[in-house]
């Protein structure tokens, strides 16, 4: 796929999740070694990233906001609910495997004549 392609398919995606982003890549990308900049870019994003969360975890650090209260259940219960949620999980998927499967077999029975 050619990347200008791509770009447009895929521009109402990322318009949609982050606008800034996407004109600062726009922007990089029409300016000389590209890579370089959206290396930087990159970086400074996880810079800032790392620098507010640490500012975050060290102003809770000590407060009213990061004191545990005592646990409710066991180890064994989280254990049994979380398998029992396996379980009705593979339920669930089996039951819709086949209504899925008889569409399939009906689209594809409907190609072939």
């Amino acid at each position: 796929m050619n990347a200008n392609l791509a770009i447009v398919l895929f521009a109402p995606v990322l318009v949609a999740l982050n606008p800034a982003l996407l004109a600062a890549v726009f922007v990089m990308i029409l300016l000389p070694d590209p890579k370089r900049l959206m290396l930087g870019y990159l970086a400074g994003a996880y810079a800032i990233s790392i620098a507010v969360a640490l500012v975050i975890v060290f102003s809770l650090h000590g407060s009213s906001f990061a004191v545990t209260s005592g646990h409710i259940l066991g180890p064994g219960e989280y254990i049994a609910a979380g398998v029992t949620a396996l379980a009705i999980a593979f339920v669930l998927a089996a039951r819709l495997e086949g209504p899925l499967q008889k569409v399939a077999r009906a689209a594809k029975g409907g190609q072939g004549e």
